[in-house]
């Protein structure tokens, strides 16, 4: 560990320093991949006998039967965008190192000269093509260009790589043989991605990258899907389950499709929290606003569709409820999840807190089998099934937005009870029914029909925030703390006259309880 950190800190003050690489990749020996990248990163930043010295020993990594390192081949759509792809182009050229990577350009049909400057470009493979058929079909175009071994890196025109993210994002996908794609952290990306909530300019934003591409030994953040603007992807992977999902279309959800797609076939997907690429985000899509909406529409039910479960429906990560868990990060706490989907959630207290045990539960089969990839599950119905876990074995017990779906809540969170430890916390969360859209829907007569995510006609309990309070209490808990959710647009017109309406009448309560989406409770045993 001190060894790590004296070439964590060298590299800190100098990101150019070659022999702080050099002893990096002797650090990583014991992974002949990693310490080759080392190595090879150190070569470009080192001269004289340290020069040769890195020369025999990538040689010497080469000669290994494990030995796997392949050039990587950036696979860019354009479509006009001109400034910003010469931006993400000369990024690459002054960020990775020379004989490490190629540039392949698919241009959709651009009108603003970028085709014209890219054809003056002669370090990159360009197709020109004559008409747009969208992302996921411009993306396979671009592999099959790709050096037939070459590992594949899908990059937006609006992501531009920064010093070293690269380097970090490689040494992530060769940790271990199992991670089939890494991405970065970003300024916009999904939250799983970014690097925090906090908003910079592009300029702050190239400053922070400097202390954020640095090495790390807790930087892998298992994932069950990666966002598609910087996506670096084994070409084995590629090559065994196919390209994206020339049915998406124009564009969107072809990269959840992808982390599902690779999730299922036993390939992990990691975020490598050390590397970070800058994202002005959607870029070309927004040229295009209202076929991009109508495409993402269709493509949400056709994933869905495709693999027989509700996506939007298991794709959310509900961070309220990791925000509520209170420990020391080196703590060795245990953290059970029921019906979770995907559990998400497991794999961020995985990343928070190194030596956390975390356990999922969850019905639906399918759902199962892809988050068994990445986390101990059992599938199983908690209401009919036997725990097999000790009495008093967990911190904490999350049930998202589940008691609504329950045949017996009650029974279920009485039954769950004995398996918190003494000081342990359930986190119970549920949709306000009481909510100003809710209501508005059921004054027009149609409230099955209502279009919101969160009125299901599949549940089987509807709770207020009072309702779900009282369910908490008469199952033998005592509530520590009310956490109110907000999602959604701003209340339209319509919405604030008929709330206004019902905030004159003497029996309603204050106006937060008809505008909050829904309620986290924290809870201990009673």
């Amino acid at each position: 560990m001190a060894i790590f950190e004296e070439i964590r800190d060298k590299l800190i003050v100098n990101p150019e320093n070659g022999e702080a690489y050099a002893e990096l990749g002797d650090y990583y020996s014991g992974n002949v991949n990693q310490a080759y990248l080392c190595y090879e990163h150190a070569y470009h930043r080192s001269e004289g006998k340290l020069k040769d010295d890195l020369k025999r020993k990538m040689d010497a990594c080469r000669e290994s039967e494990d030995f796997k390192v392949v050039p990587v081949s950036f696979v860019i759509l354009s479509y006009n965008a001109k400034t910003i792809m010469q931006e993400c182009l000369n990024a690459i050229r002054s960020t990775c190192d020379d004989g490490s990577y190629e540039v392949i350009v698919i241009d959709n049909v651009s009108t603003d000269g970028v085709r014209e400057w890219l054809q003056e470009q002669d370090d990159i493979k360009l197709a020109l093509n004559e008409k747009n058929s969208g992302f996921a079909a411009g993306c396979n175009q671009g592999a099959k260009l790709a050096g037939l071994s070459n590992d594949i890196l899908l990059l937006n025109n609006d992501a531009i790589v920064t010093p070293h993210a690269v380097f970090y994002l490689r040494l992530g996908l060769y940790a271990k043989d199992r991670i089939g794609a890494v991405g970065p952290v970003s300024n916009t990306a999904i939250r799983e991605q970014k690097y925090d909530l906090v908003e910079r300019s592009k300029e702050e934003w190239m400053q922070l990258a400097n202390h954020i591409n640095i090495p790390s030994e807790h930087y892998e953040q298992v994932q069950h899907w990666l966002q598609g603007h910087a996506l670096l992807l084994k070409r084995r992977v590629w090559d065994e389950i196919g390209g994206l999902d020339t049915n998406f279309g124009f564009g969107g959800h072809e990269d959840d499709e992808y982390g599902i797609r690779m999730n299922a076939n036993g390939y992990l997907t990691v975020c490598c929290r050390n590397s970070f690429v800058f994202h002005y985000g959607s870029t070309s899509m927004n040229t295009k606003p209202v076929e991009f909406c109508v495409s993402l529409e269709r493509n949400r039910a056709y994933l869905s569709k495709k693999w027989g479960f509700d996506w939007e429906a298991y794709r959310p990560t509900h961070f309220r409820s990791i925000d509520r868990i209170n420990v020391s990060k080196m703590d060795a706490i245990k953290v059970l999840e029921i019906n979770g989907g995907f559990s998400n959630e497991l794999n961020i207290v995985k990343y928070r807190y190194p030596n956390a045990e975390v356990y999922a539960i969850e019905k639906n089969e399918k759902i199962a089998h892809i988050a068994s990839n990445y986390l101990n599950v059992i599938c199983d119905d908690i209401e009919t099934m036997n725990i097999p876990f000790e009495m008093h074995s967990f911190d904490y017990i999350i049930l998202n937005k589940v008691v609504e779906y329950l045949l017996d809540p009650q029974k279920t969170l009485e039954k769950i009870r004995p398996y918190l430890k003494e000081k342990g916390h359930i986190l119970v969360s549920a949709d306000n029914v009481c909510h100003i859209r809710v209501i508005k829907e059921l004054v027009k007569g149609c409230f099955l029909n209502a279009s919101e995510s969160w009125v299901w006609q599949q549940k089987k309990h509807l709770y207020t925030t009072n309702d779900l309070t009282s369910l908490v209490n008469k199952s033998g808990y005592i509530v520590d703390t009310w956490t109110f959710l907000y999602e959604g647009n701003a209340l339209n017109s319509e919405e604030r006259e008929l709330l206004d309406a019902i905030l004159k009448m003497p029996w309603a309560g204050k106006e937060n309880d008809y505008i909050h989406s829904g309620c986290l409770i924290e809870a201990h045993v009673g």
